[in-house]
């Protein structure tokens, strides 16, 4: 399975000073409050094991910018998990991260699960309003069981590819692209090929909304020829559309392999650079047992 980005906030007046003096900031991962795409993560569903491994913080989920590490914790009622950052601003992006942190004009982070189990549901009362304001979900989708890859500190808390994979796999038979542009950016208006559109905390080029576009009437047309029934007199080449889709969902999974992968090489080139550490203070221990 694909990793998915999930919006998380800071807290707010929730800077600290650890245990060893490092200025930390506390971030609320998740909860077990439906979001906007009628998800439901259970905090207690998640496991934490190999990211505590790896603790770092990215920035914009770049596995290349590493900004900070983040000690996870956990509410007394289960219900709400919490990470608190700090920034070693041994990079100027770690440093500019910190200082707009603290001026407060960065304070969206986004968390990367991979989905384990999900579970559907009809939405309860209280759920319904958010269900409404989001037509093209008709079900509550509880994620049971996940696995805590890596949270980024981030400028989009969210973006419409997400919102894509989810609706896909909440089985929409069509995907109203104009619906969800103005779900997730509001009632716009390009002027030139330059603009750039900002509402509600999003920001997408003219050539971004092009290719969500695009993306959803290739989704469309799979969907579309997937609801209808075989014809034997259709031409053995446009048959061939199972197939694609079939190689669509092997890439996916080769995808989702080599980022297990680079998870796991980077955990090895963290563990080397370790030892080459630990065996450059032995060989500076045993010089200066020579020197005695």
């Amino acid at each position: 399975m694909s990793i998915q980005y999930f919006g998380c906030e800071l807290v707010k007046d929730k800077s600290f000073n650890d245990n060893e003096g490092n200025e930390r900031f506390r971030f609320k991962i998740t909860s077990d409050k439906i979001d906007r795409i009628g998800d439901k993560i259970i905090p207690n569903g998640i496991d934490i094991s190999d990211y505590l491994q790896n603790n770092i913080v990215l920035y914009n989920h770049d596995y290349e910018t590493i900004i900070g590490n983040s000690i996870i914790s956990m509410s007394e009622n289960g219900k709400e998990m919490y990470a608190d950052a700090y920034f070693d601003e041994e990079s100027d992006i770690s440093k500019r991260v910190k200082r707009q942190i603290q001026k407060g004009t960065l304070k969206a982070a986004s968390i990367g699960l991979r989905v384990l189990e999900t579970t559907q549901r009809e939405p309860t009362v209280s759920e319904q309003a958010l269900i409404n304001a989001v037509p093209w979900v008709k079900k509550v989708t509880d994620i049971t069981k996940s696995q805590l890859i890596e949270w980024s500190v981030v400028t989009i808390p969210m973006n419409p590819d997400a919102m894509l994979t989810r609706a896909i796999q909440k089985g929409i038979d069509t995907i109203d692209i104009d619906l969800m542009k103005k779900s997730f950016i509001g009632d716009v208006k390009m002027e030139n090929e330059n603009t750039i559109i900002e509402k509600a905390g999003a920001t997408l080029s003219k050539t971004n909304m092009s290719d969500l576009t695009e993306a959803a009437r290739l989704i469309n047309k799979v969907l579309d020829s997937a609801m209808k029934e075989p014809d034997e007199n259709v031409p053995q080449d446009e048959k061939s559309l199972e197939s694609d889709v079939a190689k669509i969902a092997e890439l996916t999974n080769q995808i989702t392999e080599m980022e297990t992968e680079k998870v796991m090489l980077n955990k090895k080139i963290n563990e080397l650079e370790l030892n080459v550490k630990n065996m450059e203070k032995d060989l500076q221990f045993t010089n200066l047992l020579k020197g005695i």
